[in-house]
C-alpha cells in the first residue's frame, strides 16, 4: 500500500473519529499490543480521559475499526497502518509520542506479576521495544540480551521476534546502534533464506566494533561460517564463535557452533577430533535445560563416535552398542517429533538406518525406515530426504529380490515428497 493511500486511510479514520479515539488509537499504534487496562493507563496519564464513559465509548469505537485485531495478549493495529498512525502522531505531539513509549515500559516494568521464565523473557524484549525512542543504548543492549538469551522451548521463534521489534524501531536505533540492526536484519535474512542478504550483513557485523568478540560478533560468525561451509576462513570463524561464546556465556550459540564443527570434522575425516567435538557440545547441552539443543547435539555425538570407531564404516562396530545407538536415535527421533522438528526426527531416523547398515543388518535397516516412513510427510525437509533416499539406496547389494522391491517403493515415495504437495496419506 502506497504512503499516499496509507495517509488517506488514516485521514478518513480521524474524520470519522473522536478526539478520545484518536489519542487511543495514537496510545495503542505505539504499543506491540496492550490490554484494556494498559490503554486506559495510557489515556489517563497521557491524554487526562478520566471519564469512564468517555474512555468506554472511545475504546468500543475503536475496537469496531478494521485495522484493530484481537490478540492473546489484548489488542494491536495492523500493520502498515500502525506505523503511519505512529508517524502521525510522533509528528504532531512529539512530547506525548515519547510520555507513551515511557509509560509502555514503566508498565511492563511494574506489573509486579511473578511470571513463568518464556513470559518473563517476553516482558524484557518488550520493555526494550519501548525504550527505543527514549534510551537507544539501553534498547539495543536489552534487545540483544533478549535474542542470546532466548526461551529454550522456543529459540529460533524467539529470537526471530527480536529481531523484528529491533528493526520496526529502527529509525530510532540507526543513529549509533547501526551494528546491532545491521545483524538483527542480517538474522531475519537467514531465517527467509535470503542468502545474499544474511551473508553481507553478518560481513559487515564481523568488519566492525568489537568484530567477533562480542555478544552478536559470536553468533554472526558462527552463522557466517554456516551460510558459506567451503570459505578459507570458515573453520576459524567457527572456533573464534566458540571460545567467545564460552568466554561469554552464550551457551545457546555455543553448543551450536560446537556442532557445526564437528561436522565439518567430520567431512574431513577427523573423526576422533570430531567426536571429541561432539562429546564437549553434548555436555554444555545438558546443562542447558534445552530438549531440542540436546536432541540436536545427541545426534551428532552418536554419528561422530560411531564413524571414529568403526574408522568411517570400515570396520564394524560393537553389535551391543549399535542397538544402543539405534534405540537411542528412535527415542531421538520421537523428541524431535514433539518439539515440531520433522526435518530433526528423519535426520535420527537415517542415522539409525547407517548404522544397522554398517552392522550388516540391511534388511532391518529398511524395515526401520519403511516403519518411521509415515512421519515424513508432516515436513519433506529436502536436504534431510535426499540424505535419507542414499542411505536407503546404499542397502540394496545387501537386499534379497522382495526386499530391492520394498527399497524402490520406498525409495519413489521419497521422492515424491520433494513436492511439497505430496504426502504419505
Amino acid at each position: 500500500m502506497s504512503s499516499t493511500m496509507l495517509e488517506r486511510r488514516v485521514g478518513l479514520w480521524r474524520d470519522s473519529a473522536d478526539q478520545a479515539e484518536v489519542a487511543l488509537g495514537f496510545a495503542l499504534s505505539c504499543a506491540i499490543s496492550a490490554e484494556t487496562d494498559t490503554v486506559r493507563a495510557l489515556a489517563e496519564s497521557v491524554w487526562g480521559i478520566v471519564d469512564d464513559f468517555e474512555f468506554h465509548d472511545a475504546n468500543e469505537s475503536l475496537m469496531r475499526r478494521a485495522f484493530v485485531q484481537e490478540i492473546d495478549r489484548g489488542i494491536r493495529i495492523l500493520t502498515p497502518l500502525r506505523t503511519e498512525i505512529q508517524l502521525q502522531f510522533e509528528r504532531e505531539d512529539p512530547e506525548r509520542f515519547l510520555s507513551v513509549f515511557a509509560r509502555l515500559a514503566e508498565l511492563e516494568a511494574s506489573s509486579g506479576v511473578v511470571e513463568p521464565p518464556a513470559a518473563a523473557w517476553s516482558t524484557e524484549a518488550r520493555i526494550a521495544y519501548y525504550l527505543a525512542p527514549i534510551d537507544a543504548h539501553g534498547s539495543a543492549s536489552r534487545l540483544t540480551a533478549a535474542f542470546v538469551s532466548p526461551p529454550v522451548d522456543e529459540v529460533t521463534a524467539a529470537r526471530q521476534w527480536v529481531a523484528d521489534l529491533a528493526v520496526a524501531q529502527e529509525r530510532f536505533l540507526s543513529d549509533g546502534h547501526l551494528r546491532e540492526l545491521t545483524f538483527f536484519r542480517a538474522f531475519r535474512a537467514y531465517q527467509s533464506g535470503d542468502r545474499q542478504a544474511a551473508i553481507a550483513g553478518f560481513r559487515a557485523v564481523l568488519s566492525t566494533g568489537d568484530g567477533v568478540r562480542d555478544r552478536v560478533g559470536a553468533i554472526a560468525a558462527h552463522l557466517h561460517a554456516v551460510m558459506q561451509p567451503y570459505a578459507t576462513n570458515a573453520e576459524s570463524l567457527v572456533e573464534e564463535s566458540i571460545a567467545v561464546s564460552r568466554q561469554l556465556g552464550l551457551t545457546e550459540n555455543l553448543v551450536m557452533a560446537q556442532n557445526t564443527l564437528a561436522g565439518r570434522l567430520l567431512r574431513k575425516r577427523d573423526f576422533t577430533r570430531a567426536a571429541q567435538v561432539a562429546e564437549d557440545a553434548l555436555a554444555v547441552a545438558r546443562t542447558s535445560g534445552s530438549p531440542y539443543l540436546l536432541c540436536f547435539t545427541s545426534v551428532t555425538h552418536i554419528d561422530a563416535t560411531w564413524l571414529s570407531l568403526t574408522n568411517d564404516r570400515t570396520t564394524q562396530g560393537p553389535p551391543a552398542l549399535a542397538d544402543r545407538y539405534v534405540g537411542d536415535l528412535l527415542r531421538l527421533a520421537r523428541e524431535y517429533r514433539s518439539l515440531g522438528d520433522f526435518g530433526g526426527s528423519i535426520h535420527a531416523v537415517n542415522s539409525a538406518a547407517g548404522i544397522l547398515r554398517d552392522s550388516g543388518r540391511s534388511a532391518e535397516a529398511l524395515s526401520l525406515v519403511e516403519d518411521e516412513a509415515p512421519h515424513f510427510g508432516v515436513y519433506a525437509d529436502p536436504a534431510e530426504l535426499k540424505r535419507i533416499a542414499q542411505t536407503v539406496g546404499s542397502l540394496l547389494r545387501d537386499l534379497a529380490a522382495d526386499e530391492r522391491s520394498r527399497a524402490h517403493r520406498l525409495l519413489a515415495l521419497v521422492d515424491q515428497l520433494k513436492d511439497p504437495d505430496q504426502s504419505w496419506e
